[in-house]
């Protein structure tokens, strides 16, 4: 964590002095989905608690291929509009998340499409349906950084492209299809901060891969294609006495972002508010609450 000694010279002896930090420089972000929250006091109270600690607003699921495209060839932005309304209206800056996910359901019901898992169902796709679902996700991609150009600092580009579970376009498509996912991002809005995000062991526990160097070494591979990531986002989930950005993902040069952070939390008015099924979007929740669920 980045600090600064503060020296306080006090000519009179005895004075009591109290600190209190009203601003400060440092990005710190958090994941706003309007539909979660059911009463308008919630919304109220969730506002002036991230208006008093946080800058940077990230769309959680709303961007999301399976939330935007539900229906094939039918893309409703309405979710995440209001998501992003919402965050500008209060001076937050906005990432999107997410345009390249592979992960499946049931483990994610947002990531994919349904119809989509449902017409390529085989990982060996043929020459032709491989150009077929190019087409449909560089659609998808454009269409979305073209409708929320100007409005958002940065876009998580891919997320867990290295994760064992989310391989569904790895596998259909090709490691590549990373780099051209990034290349239709910048190719319609070269000013918005394209992003890598991934998982790493050293924080998450749950895989024996990928590690931090395997991260590093990828994202390395990619810059010297000459991809344009322009921040690195290592997640830090389900790990509430770690979190941490381990010092191997220097090497790229990029920038590093701590992302999805979990944290756990005795507060009731934090863990079960009445906002959803699950916990509260600020990913902080009570075990003895609602039982915490797979992102979306």
């Amino acid at each position: 964590m980045r600090s600064k000694t503060v020296q306080l010279w006090i000519d009179q002896p005895g004075i009591s002095v109290e600190i209190r930090q009203l601003k400060h420089d440092f990005t710190f972000g958090f994941p706003i989905e309007l539909g979660r929250f059911r009463e308008p006091e919630d919304l109220a109270w969730y506002t002036a608690r991230m208006s008093e600690h946080f800058s940077l607003a990230v769309i959680e699921s709303d961007a999301k291929w399976g939330r935007i495209e539900p229906t094939q060839g039918v893309r409703d932005f309405t979710r995440a509009d209001a998501d992003v309304d919402w965050a500008q209206r209060n001076g937050f800056a906005v990432k999107g998340h997410t345009l390249l996910w592979g992960l499946p359901q049931p483990l994610s019901g947002a990531a994919l499409p349904r119809w989509a898992e449902e017409q390529f169902p085989s990982a060996n796709l043929n020459a032709e349906q491989q150009v077929e679902l190019r087409g449909l996700l560089k659609s998808f991609i454009q269409d979305s950084v073209r409708h929320f150009k100007g409005r958002l600092s940065h876009w998580d580009v891919t997320n867990e492209t290295l994760q064992p579970l989310a391989q569904w376009f790895i596998v259909r498509l090709g490691p590549g299809i990373v780099n051209d996912a990034f290349a239709w991002a910048k190719e319609i809005d070269p000013d918005v901060e394209l992003v890598f995000n991934e998982w790493i062991v050293e924080v998450f526990t749950g895989f024996n891969a990928p590690t931090a160097a395997d991260m590093r070494d990828r994202v390395l591979q990619l810059i010297a294609a000459g991809v344009p990531i322009d921040a690195i986002g290592q997640q830090g989930h389900f790990a509430p006495t770690l979190a941490f950005a381990d010092p191997t993902l220097k090497s790229p040069g990029a920038p590093i972002s701590l992302t999805t952070p979990t944290h756990w939390t005795s507060s009731p008015r934090l863990a079960c508010p009445s906002i959803s099924p699950r916990p509260t979007s600020s990913r902080q929740w009570n075990p003895n609450c609602v039982p915490p669920r797979r992102k979306r």
